[in-house]
């Protein structure tokens, strides 16, 4: 389905919900180009899923884990 943006702006609310059905919900002027509204999918690991990994080794982030990091990029 395709909408101008004066529609979307009237029925964003139904827009959305079709959105989150499945349907394929472009907006944008006729004959121009248009953005998608798309349902956004939920994060498949929640924020700390790994704690029970215990703490990072504290030369991790040390400055010389950082400089060898840095010459590997820039390939040295």
């Amino acid at each position: 389905m395709r909408v101008n943006m004066h529609e979307a702006k009237s029925n964003l609310s139904a827009l959305v919900a079709k959105a989150k059905a499945g349907e394929r919900v472009e907006i944008g002027p006729a004959g121009g180009d248009a953005v998608a509204l798309v349902p956004v999918r939920k994060r498949r690991f929640p924020w700390g899923c790994l704690k029970h990994l215990g703490p990072l080794n504290p030369e991790w982030n040390s400055k010389e884990t950082n400089a060898e990091i840095a010459k590997l990029f820039n390939g040295e």
